[in-house]
């Protein structure tokens, strides 16, 4: 909201709701609130431990190995259960054959500044066995007789099966960020994870920490719809649409360098004419930036349209 706006209304306080806002660049005092949407943490938890083994090799190959395969898969083709999410838990054979993981399946937890305060706890409950007690580590553990030493699990159904053993959670930061934190513009680095878990709605967010890790497996958490889907992203199309973009800056730079002496250029869709846009959300908004970005512009050894 503009500082004209706030004139006009004789504003002696604002409060402001959700990300981040340039508080000092208003002259009005401004209440800055942090905002936490509540979920079902239980179903959450649960519906991780039900999809994902905490053996680090077991989730590698039962929820990864076929996704080669199945990008080449054409659509509508049946194949098989075994290269989907599972929805009832691990099968008689496999709780067979259950050993304690040579390593531990890592995640990285990541969500929208609503929900970070859930992120810690989740890390705490992943990072542990479950239950806390009376049942061995790494078993298979019917729905129906989960509990905890809270009392808050969600009922499941019997022929639901919880992977039980621990995991490693990690909750990265990218600086000034909350921990756990990511915005469409801004996404950590990840290091050794198996997987990255987003907790939130859309993909505007997850898309921005998929693109600064394409080597990484990501799962959303949908806390409305209480589903986990697996989320993919073209970055060998993003990097074309990119490259023609600048293929196409290239080409109008030289049309422009071979146009008459007063730089009279026609706009067409093959030359196009550069422009600077700024940017008013939070603190992206920097005149100063601007200010920058056009003088360079202007003052490069190529003559920029």
């Amino acid at each position: 909201m503009s500082r004209t706006v706030h004139a006009a209304w004789m504003s002696i306080l604002q409060s402001h709701l959700g990300e981040i806002l340039p508080i000092d660049q208003t002259t009005i005092k401004t209440l800055y609130i942090f905002v936490e949407i509540g979920i079902d943490s239980s179903h959450l938890v649960e519906t991780i431990r039900l999809n994902f083994p905490n053996d680090r090799q077991a989730f590698r190959r039962q929820l990864l190995e076929y996704e080669d395969v199945d990008a080449r898969t054409p659509a509508g083709q049946n194949i098989g259960k075994t290269r989907h999410l599972q929805i009832e838990g691990p099968s008689s054979e496999e709780e067979a054959e259950l050993s304690a993981p040579t390593e531990l399946t890592r995640f990285a937890l990541v969500s929208t500044i609503q929900f970070v305060a859930t992120l810690q706890r989740l890390k705490e409950d992943l990072t542990s066995s479950y239950p806390d007690a009376g049942t061995p580590h790494n078993v298979l553990l019917d729905g129906a007789q989960s509990e905890s030493s809270a009392g808050d699990l969600s009922k499941s159904s019997p022929s639901h099966r919880l992977w039980t053993g621990s995991y490693e959670a990690t909750i990265p930061r990218s600086k000034p960020l909350s921990p756990g934190e990511i915005l469409g513009c801004t996404a950590p680095v990840l290091g050794d994870v198996d997987a990255l878990i987003y907790l939130g709605d859309g993909r505007f967010h997850l898309e921005s920490i998929m693109i600064a890790n394409p080597s990484v497996p990501a799962f959303r958490y949908d806390p409305y719809s209480k589903k986990i889907t697996r989320e993919l992203y073209n970055h060998e199309e993003m990097r074309t649409v990119r490259d023609d973009a600048v293929q196409k800056a290239r080409k109008s730079i030289a049309t422009f360098s071979t146009s008459d002496p007063q730089g009279i250029v026609a706009l067409t869709d093959d030359n196009p004419i550069w422009g600077t846009i700024l940017g008013t959300l939070g603190r992206q908004g920097s005149f100063k930036q601007m200010q920058a970005v056009i003088h360079q512009l202007s003052t490069s050894k190529t003559a920029i349209p």
